[in-house]
Parts: structure tokens; C-alpha cells; sequence
């Protein structure tokens, strides 16, 4: 079980030590020119933008998106029917918009193509940072280099990755999941 913790109980004080059962660190591995960090814990919102994207992106960011909306028809969801593009500049966000037929409703952010330091993720990571600052902020994974690429994998919820020339980060590319 992915999120379950050991328990111990200590006498009948009911004292309880929790100790989680899943490693002090993701799984890290490198494939090719990209590190690859899995783990659960990672955000499936990296830019934290919340429950309602769309609303954030358009209300809470001082540089106003230029917004186009395409109806669709999702094969694998019934309920998707709007896509929302927001550019900000070179930055770009894709948000899928749904509503159940029991009137349920709201968005989440499918892709996500971050080129300027406007948008910064949960860790503080934006475009601009030299890797070693990129390193000191996911410290907990004991990084030793960066290659070309740091992808940042959230099972089942999608994947953030880091892209760098050089010494710098330029992109942080976003491919989120709906199910």
C-alpha cells in the first residue's frame, strides 16, 4: 500500500511512533541524457495552481494570458469537452475542462511548457537556476550531477521535466494525467 503507515505502540500510554514504510527517498535512476526521480510524493500539481487552474491562471498571475478554447470530444472521458490554451508569453498551459452529466464540474491542467522565470514549481524551481541551486532544492534526493534532463515522475499523475544548456535550467515541460 502506497500511503500506509507502521504504527508502533508503546505500552499502554498510548504513545505512538509512526514510521513511514517507504524509503527516505524516491527511486532515482538515469536513462540516457535524463535523471529520473520517482516518487510518490512528488506534487501531480508542481506549479501549485490548485483545484481550479484556470481560475488561478487567470486571476492570481500579473501578466494576462492570451486565452484560446477548442470544444473536443475526449474518447477516454466523456465528460472532457473544452480545452483551454493559456500563453503567457513563451510560457503555455493546456487545461482540460469537464462536467459530469450530474452537474459536476471543473479543470486541470493536461501539458504544461514553462520557458520564463514567471512560474515556479512547489520546490521553487523556476527557468533561469544554475543546477547546482536546482540540486540544493531537491536535496533530499542526493543528487550528485544533472545531466541533460531531470524528469520528476509522480506514479499515476504525470511527470515534470527539467530541461538544461549549459549550466541552465530553459524549460520545465509538464504532461499531466486524468485518471
Amino acid at each position: 500500500m502506497r500511503n500506509f503507515f507502521g504504527k508502533l505502540w508503546i505500552g499502554m500510554s498510548m504513545c505512538v511512533l509512526i514510521i513511514p514504510l517507504w524509503a527516505q527517498q524516491g527511486t532515482v535512476f538515469q536513462e540516457g541524457d535524463t535523471l529520473v526521480i520517482q516518487d510518490e510524493r512528488l506534487s501531480p500539481d508542481p506549479f501549485a495552481l490548485g483545484n481550479d487552474p484556470l481560475t488561478y491562471l487567470t486571476t492570481h498571475i500579473k501578466q494576462k494570458p492570451t486565452i484560446s478554447k477548442q470544444s473536443t470530444h475526449n474518447l477516454q472521458v466523456e465528460q472532457i469537452d473544452t480545452v483551454f490554451t493559456l500563453a503567457f508569453g513563451a510560457n503555455e498551459f493546456n487545461l482540460y475542462k469537464w462536467e459530469t452529466s450530474e452537474g459536476q464540474k471543473g479543470n486541470f491542467v493536461l501539458t504544461a511548457s514553462v520557458k520564463t522565470d514567471l512560474f515556479k514549481t512547489r520546490h521553487g524551481i523556476k527557468t533561469g537556476q544554475h543546477k547546482a541551486e536546482v540540486m540544493a532544492l531537491l536535496k533530499q534526493y542526493n543528487i550528485k550531477s544533472i545531466p541533460h534532463y531531470v524528469t520528476l515522475e509522480t506514479p499515476d499523475s504525470g511527470e515534470l521535466t527539467l530541461e538544461f544548456r549549459d549550466d541552465i535550467l530553459v524549460g520545465m515541460h509538464y504532461v499531466g494525467s486524468y485518471d
